[in-house]
């Protein structure tokens, strides 16, 4: 992550749409690849910081995958069938476990 994107915050352009003729003063939340991957990034660099195995990352992004689909617990319910319905997948989980086994 480059120090700019770091930088570059939704509460620093949030005056922007009003000196641009906007009504609006709402940024909306960008959700690019790049920045995807950036947060897959850094939720793995967390896991590693707390000292945490493969296994027990893949079980806070989804109990059911590590102990299958009859498990009664859920961590992130909302998201995995909003990102099935938008992507075909729950990218979420994909991409932190690629960031996982690039070493991250």
């Amino acid at each position: 992550m480059t120090r700019r994107s770091a930088t570059w915050s939704r509460g620093s352009v949030a005056r922007w749409p009003p000196a641009c003729g906007s009504a609006s003063a709402a940024i909306p939340p960008v959700r690019s690849v790049r920045h995807q991957r950036i947060r897959a990034e850094l939720d793995v660099r967390i896991a590693r910081r707390y000292g945490l195995t493969r296994d027990e990352l893949r079980y806070i992004l989804d109990p059911a995958d590590v102990y299958g689909p009859d498990f009664p617990g859920e961590t992130f319910r909302v998201l995995k069938e909003k990102e099935i319905r938008q992507h075909g997948e729950y990218r979420t989980r994909r991409l932190v476990l690629e960031a996982w086994e690039r070493g991250v």
